[in-house]
């Protein structure tokens, strides 16, 4: 179930429509892309509080229907996010959003800057899991691209695979 248009940006109307589709079509996963959508007012000076409260309100939500929220965040832009894994602590935003997530997954697309300092993209794309309350092992997962579709690589790979692509920029 996909709302045809967003007829308002704020909390309100998205709870409406997830307590809709969990009614009419017993909806048990929901995704919001992207939470600043819903929190975003030109000038506003509760903009931050804001994140967390409605970060807050949509886990009450999922809690008393019973079903999982996927919220999408965006992450800081960074000079280090071209060359080091994101953590919680580049998600953009109020910190209360990490704090009253269940799980938190970074999707990660490993980058380098070439000779006029523009990113170029290697092909290896990281899951990281940055937190799991139902005990999962924090832990990255490396997936490349290969012949169409995603392949999960080992650190081994990774590895040889990085400083294949070192050797190359130094040629």
């Amino acid at each position: 179930y996909v709302p045809r248009n967003m007829i308002r940006e704020d909390i309100d109307w998205i709870e409406e429509r997830i307590l809709e589709a969990t009614l009419k079509f017993n909806s048990k996963v929901v995704f919001i892309d992207n939470l600043h959508f819903i929190t975003m007012s030109e000038n506003d000076k509760e903009y931050w509080g804001k994140l967390g409260s409605t970060a807050k309100r949509l886990k009450k939500l999922a809690q008393k229907l019973d079903v999982c929220i996927v919220l999408i965040v965006h992450l800081r832009k960074t000079q280090l996010g071209v060359n080091k894994m994101p953590t919680i602590d580049d998600i953009s935003g109020s910190s209360d959003v990490a704090k009253v997530s269940n799980t938190i997954l970074i999707l990660w697309r490993e980058s380098t800057r070439n000779g006029d300092g523009k990113l170029e993209f290697t092909g290896n794309n990281f899951v990281g899991i940055q937190k799991c309350r139902a005990g999962a092992k924090q832990d990255n997962h490396l997936f490349a691209w290969e012949k169409g579709k995603f392949l999960e690589k080992s650190l081994a790979e990774l590895t040889k695979t990085f400083n294949k692509n070192k050797r190359e920029d130094l040629v």
